[in-house]
């Protein structure tokens, strides 16, 4: 189905702030075929909708042109890194 959507989520690496997840959204809008994405600058989760055509090594590459990381999908990985930047936002307050 040409029209079929899929959610992927990518770990961005190097994000320091608002601005910063603004940056990799935009990245992100302009892969053709996306039609959202929203990052999360504190836990470094980019979620892209995009039609299931698009592969991830677009999203990833488009991250990198805007000049940030992206870790490898991994949930072992991704829920210590979730972990530890959680921790590190609450040791602010």
């Amino acid at each position: 189905m040409p029209n079929e959507e899929r959610t992927t989520t990518l770990r961005v690496e190097g994000m320091h702030c608002a601005a910063c997840a603004q940056a990799v959204e935009q990245a992100l809008r302009a892969v053709p075929g996306v039609s959202s994405a929203a990052v999360n600058p504190v836990t470094g989760i980019a979620r892209v909708n995009a039609s299931a055509s698009v592969a991830e090594g677009k999203l990833a590459a488009a991250v990198r042109r805007a000049g940030y990381g992206v870790a490898e999908n991994d949930e072992a990985g991704g829920r210590e890194v979730l972990a530890a930047r959680r921790r590190a936002a609450l040791a602010w307050f």
